[in-house]
């Protein structure tokens, strides 16, 4: 399991373990595979963006 965002690779499968309401509030259910693509991060929104 990567410690950091720049553990993450395009195309590594992550799992979802706690299911959340993301930012276009589409529902993210636990045990939910995504493929990772790629990351961005936003200053102005504190936050991340991933692109799955």
């Amino acid at each position: 399991m990567p410690q950091s965002l720049d553990g993450l690779s395009k195309g590594q499968k992550i799992k979802v373990i706690k299911g959340f309401i993301d930012f276009d509030h589409d529902k993210i259910e636990a045990g939910r595979i995504l493929t990772f693509n790629e990351y961005s991060y936003f200053p102005y929104d504190g936050g991340y963006t991933f692109s799955i």
